[in-house]
């Protein structure tokens, strides 16, 4: 039956109004055969091109008339057709009053001095959040990231701010426009990530990143405004694999459905898991706490660490992070935390959230589980440094020997301790 072919997540969606007329989608073609006579053979049948091709999954993209689905899955060797989901940047909830924080009080040189870590309303500069996870102690071994291609899946990158200008290795776009961060979100990450050091000219505030000698790249997938679609996010992932990457972190996801598992992202990672072991998925378990079965689409997927943002200031799961356990199979989630509350990082200067502090000066604090998910990335980074072949399944035996609590779908294994490898490996903490 055709009706066989259509993935339950598209079935749902051409129910919704707003996929009545079109709807974007990304259809597998069966194992064996060729992509290209295929798309060929859609672009003479439908007369409509295909937008993309992800040749390591042997699927592609298009956007349709919602009436000719039938056709398209009428095509010889079409196996399965799954909604061309939307994925978006994942901070913290803001003020539905006040999306842009216009009402809020413009700060003076007076009020910053009482914005640094241990203050109420405390700003937590990355050099400082860096202590929470003991990563000085890898870096005074020598440990800093150095010869681990680490690539950021996002909103692209700030070539020019101080905490990128040397770091960045290479900078990509799979999206709508140039590579360059409109936005903000993914030079946060990548300065939280693998940033050098800077001190802010203005509020003094310190910040470096989680591995500052890695080959850092980032690879646009969600355009300025925060928001992309699966098959961009997955060419990234092919061209990222294909580069050499050693760790990947996506700060970026969709709510979670009956049919997750079924998701084309999600077999994508976990058939990386079996191609290219080395590859360790760092992604963002959501911000849609603390109700459990809120952890989103792709970090369900076997083959990622799962990660859960943690609240420095008050010592405990930030509460909007999102819970396990996963919606279709029940399996518990996230796998670890990472510092995720009011993370102070280098931001593109003039993108959207530079203004978030009122004041457009190449940073901002920001929370989410997306700023954790750097923050575990990098020490993935400083872990694949010393121990190159360590894999996904690798991290979690060790977060699962070292931490001093069961994993749980609120805190995973706890709060990640950069020194658990020097145990796991017999150097000595």
């Amino acid at each position: 039956m055709l009706d066989d072919i259509f993935a339950q997540s598209l079935k749902i969606a051409i129910r919704q109004p707003r996929y009545f007329q079109v709807v974007p989608v990304i259809v597998e073609v069966e194992e064996s055969v060729p992509l290209d006579p295929i798309t060929s053979k859609v672009l003479r049948t439908l007369q409509i091109d295909v937008s993309q091709t992800i040749r390591y999954m042997n699927m592609f993209s298009m956007t349709l008339p919602t009436a000719l689905l039938p056709d398209l899955a009428s095509i010889d060797y079409v196996k399965r057709i799954y909604l061309n989901r939307e994925h978006y940047a994942l901070e913290a909830p803001f003020n539905p009053l006040d999306p842009l924080g216009l009402f809020r009080k413009l700060p003076t040189p007076m009020d910053i001095k009482d914005k640094i870590f241990g203050t109420p309303a405390g700003w937590i500069p990355t050099a400082e959040a860096l202590k929470a996870t003991n990563v000085y102690e890898l870096h005074n071994r020598g440990i800093k990231g150095e010869g681990v291609k680490l690539f950021v899946l996002d909103t692209g990158g700030d070539i020019s701010h101080p905490q990128l200008d040397t770091r960045l290795r290479g900078t990509y776009t799979q999206t709508i426009g140039s590579p360059h961060d409109g936005n903000g979100h993914g030079t946060h990450c990548a300065s939280t990530a693998g940033g050098s050091y800077w001190r802010h000219p203005v509020t003094k505030l310190e910040m470096l990143g989680v591995a500052p000698e890695c080959d850092l790249y980032t690879i646009k997938v969600l355009t300025d405004i925060g928001s992309g679609d699966t098959a961009s996010i997955m060419r990234a992932i092919e061209q990222a694999v294909s580069m050499g990457a050693d760790v990947i972190s996506m700060s970026l996801g969709s709510s979670g459905a009956e049919d997750e598992e079924d998701d084309p992202m999600v077999k994508m990672i976990n058939k990386i898991g079996e191609t290219h072991p080395e590859v360790v998925f760092c992604i963002a378990a959501g911000n849609s706490g603390p109700q459990e079965k809120t952890v989103g689409i792709p970090a369900i997927a076997d083959n990622c660490i799962a990660v859960g943002a943690y609240d420095i200031k008050k010592r405990d799961v930030a509460l909007f992070s999102s819970r396990g356990p996963t919606t279709q199979l029940g399996k518990t989630r996230p796998h670890i935390l990472a510092p995720g509350v009011d993370i102070y990082s280098g931001l593109a200067l003039g993108s959207i959230l530079d203004y978030v502090d009122r004041m457009p000066n190449q940073a901002s604090p920001l929370s989410g589980t997306s700023m954790a998910t750097p923050h575990l990335a990098g020490i993935a980074a400083l872990w694949k440094q010393m121990v190159r072949d360590l894999t996904v399944q690798d991290f979690i035996r060790t977060f699962k020997a070292m931490s001093d609590m069961p994993q749980s779908n609120d805190w995973g294994y706890g709060l990640a301790d950069a020194t658990w490898i020097l145990n796991i490996t017999g150097v000595g903490a």
